[in-house]
């Protein structure tokens, strides 16, 4: 029975990382629609669009972006699968990697715009 109790915990705990504790989504950091791009309602011109790609695409190629986002991968599984000894040391890993998912696709965007 508490084999069953531990997996059920575990579902829950991952719905609701995955579904309600999203603090944050990509659109928070930078909203791209029909119109351009914004960041917190501010309209963004060409020439400051155009840097961003240039640093998005230099950053999401660059060995530094590499190194600390599998770091940070690394470290969360860590946490969760070798010294998670409780339910909140999944959920910290979980809200990390999902945080990182969430830069992970704003520079993405960016390199797209």
């Amino acid at each position: 029975m508490s084999s069953l109790k531990n997996f059920l915990q575990r579902r829950w705990i991952r719905f609701l990382v995955k579904n309600l504790f999203n603090t944050i989504s990509q659109e928070n950091v930078l909203e791209i629609n029909e119109k351009g791009a914004s960041i917190r309602g501010e309209k963004l011109d060409q020439e400051t669009i155009d840097g961003l790609k240039e640093d998005a695409e230099k950053f999401h190629n660059s060995s530094l972006w590499k190194l600390l986002s599998n770091e940070v991968k690394y470290a969360c599984n860590v946490r969760m699968y070798e010294r998670g000894r409780t339910d909140d040391d999944i959920l910290a890993g979980k809200c990390s990697l999902y945080t990182l998912e969430v830069i992970e696709k704003t520079i993405e965007d960016i390199t797209k715009l």
